[in-house]
């Protein structure tokens, strides 16, 4: 009920990783109902990376303006959803979501695609993303300029913030594949001395069906040997 709050005690098991959570009664995901879980590596057991400085969940995906219980009746009557109307970041809309970044730190930023229908796309202007976890298991580290995140999926990835960079922001993107619609959600990251948005334009988009980066991408990440 609107107001109240629930806890919900449960035993871990061999598990680490990025997930995130929503309601699977009444389609209530599409008005935003979900939020993000974070597994840790238990203390006995070390990280197989340098353990990061900060670290930020992302939640990513699709919008409809229209309200859910009106998506919920399409699909009880047999329809498709319809192409969404946009995309956000961490529920927020254009240039209102923001991640803090301290310069030479790195980032541990675990990103979802909490969304109904579409792949998304994600980047973050000139800087490199290191793989290394995804699917309940850690990867062979990969850098990546940007991730195709498909629905339900959940990539842990660190971001070494740039030297030099006092008052300047950046771009992070996510944006629509795979269907003749180009939607675009933007957030910033900002360093310290933070003065405004990015003065250089948004990062070039990937071609909404460049089927063959995805697959080449899914094909790239490989579990860590162990």
């Amino acid at each position: 009920m609107p107001g109240e709050n629930w806890t919900y005690s449960f035993q871990m098991k061999d598990q680490i990783g990025s997930y995130f959570y929503f309601p699977s009664l009444l389609f209530q995901k599409a008005a935003g109902g979900y939020g993000a879980i974070r597994v840790n590596n238990p203390d006995i057991l070390p990280l197989p990376f340098p353990r990061p400085d900060y670290e930020y969940d992302i939640l990513i995906g699709d919008w409809y303006n229209v309200d859910y219980q009106e998506l919920r009746l399409a699909l009880d009557e047999g329809r498709k959803l319809s192409l969404p109307d946009g995309i956000i970041i961490n529920g927020l809309g254009h240039n209102q979501a923001t991640l803090d970044f301290e310069a030479g730190a790195t980032h541990r930023l675990r990103i979802s695609n909490v969304g109904l229908k579409i792949t998304l796309n994600f980047r973050i202007q000139d800087h490199e993303m290191l793989l290394v976890e995804t699917e309940e298991a850690y990867t062979l580290k990969q850098y990546y300029e940007s991730l195709d995140v498909h629905v339900g999926q959940s990539y842990l990835v660190l971001v070494t913030a740039r030297n030099q960079t006092h008052g300047i922001s950046y771009y992070m993107v996510a944006s629509s594949r795979f269907i003749p619609l180009e939607l675009v959600g933007i957030g910033i990251i900002r360093y310290s001395g933070f003065l405004g948005e990015p003065l250089n334009p948004v990062c070039p988009l990937l071609l909404p069906y460049d089927f063959l980066y995805s697959i080449e991408q899914a094909r790239s990440i490989l579990p860590e040997a162990s």
